[in-house]
């Protein structure tokens, strides 16, 4: 049923085909917007309709000028690394669709970033990137700059689930063979023995290192947030009580853990350990030793939670060490452990008796 549309100043009221009634109307720079009223009742409909306010739009920005905004306003309650990440994403944008004003980028703009940078970027970084202007763009519209948001409508670009390579302990111990770095080795060994991703050793310092109570505290500081902004506890394992009591004793002075020197007064960079890493993968490899190409410092954090797995800490135990919100990562991550492993759990299936059993966790990991 169809009615006689309502007008009042360039905004119409009409019912749709599911007897739902919406109001559009038209913004200054003539784009059309569509409001739902989500009612059926056309008393309640004409209510809303006659009590419509327009959005009071300010200033019309272009993308530069809503990225020093979100600088400006977001500097206080998001992460700089955040901040950075938008910046490189704005500048992006710009490069490749300009500097235009937020109303006159439109759906086709944005087909057209996401076409250009998936020519150069993997499709996991095109959807952060795509995510983050989407978000950044909800802001202005919050904020009285927008009315609509171009990003909404925009497909994620599909992303191949890969599995996550990891290495066994016997793994690691052959591929550190291809290091002549002790300092690095000792860097490995710590990610590799207690999953903490790669800023947190970074900036750890022997403050927050108990040897005595064999408890390490990841902690917030004042050049350092971790990436939930939760604090947390990891217990150190044998093979890892050993390793530090050696670095105390050479460098015990020092402020932070891992340094450059005996001194300890420079921390180590990520690009450093990072690369380091990588080459080391690419030396075993020339050398006949096959490691898995897709290893990188990150996988030292996956293999520390497969491996966990497979000695039957439990998940909830697992969660905490590795400081994530909820048990899902832990089951998306990890889920395609060790085909070998797999089948010795199903022959549990095999007994005849059900034994319930409860596994002590203690300091011996793996």
């Amino acid at each position: 049923m169809s009615i006689t549309p309502t007008v009042t100043n360039k905004r119409y009221l009409t019912r749709r085909p599911n007897g739902y009634y919406q109001l559009t109307t038209y913004s200054e720079t003539g784009k059309k917007i569509v409001k739902s009223l989500k009612t059926k009742k056309r008393s309640e409909a004409m209510a809303l309709f006659n009590n419509y306010e327009e959005p009071n739009i300010r200033k019309i920005l272009k993308v530069s000028e809503l990225l020093t905004v979100l600088k400006e306003r977001m500097k206080n309650t998001v992460k700089a690394s955040t901040l950075n990440l938008y910046n490189d994403v704005f500048q992006n944008f710009i490069r490749e669709i300009g500097d235009k004003k937020l109303p006159d980028i439109t759906v086709d703009d944005v087909e057209n970033f996401k076409l250009k940078r998936s020519e150069n970027i993997q499709n996991s970084t095109l959807s952060i990137e795509l995510r983050s202007l989407k978000a950044c763009f909800n802001k202005s519209i919050k904020w009285n700059y927008l009315v609509t948001n171009p990003f909404c409508n925009v497909e994620l670009p599909r992303i191949n689930k890969k599995q996550r390579a990891f290495l066994s302990e016997d793994e690691f111990k052959d591929l550190l063979t291809h290091s002549k770095n002790p300092l690095l080795n000792n860097f490995y060994s710590f990610a590799f023995y207690t999953g903490c991703r790669l800023s947190e050793i970074i900036n750890l310092k022997w403050e927050n290192v108990d040897l005595e109570k064999r408890l390490i505290h990841i902690k917030n500081m004042d050049d350092f947030e971790t990436k939930t902004s939760e604090e947390r506890t990891v217990p150190i394992a044998n093979q890892l009580l050993e390793i530090l009591g050696f670095i105390s004793n050479v460098r015990g002075n020092s402020e932070y853990v891992f340094t450059k020197n005996n001194e300890g007064k420079f921390k180590l960079e990520k690009s450093y350990v990072s690369h380091n890493f990588k080459k080391i993968i690419n030396n075993a490899n020339e050398e006949g030793i096959v490691f898995d190409e897709t290893l990188h410092f990150h996988s030292l954090r996956h293999s520390f939670s497969a491996n966990c797995i497979m000695k039957g800490i439990d998940l909830f135990t697992i969660k905490e060490y590795l400081g994530h919100a909820d048990l899902s990562m832990l089951t998306k991550l990890y889920g395609h452990i060790s085909t070998d492993y797999k089948l010795e759990q199903i022959k549990k299936l095999d007994s005849k008796e059900t034994v319930r059993t409860v596994k002590k966790v203690n300091h011996e990991f793996f």
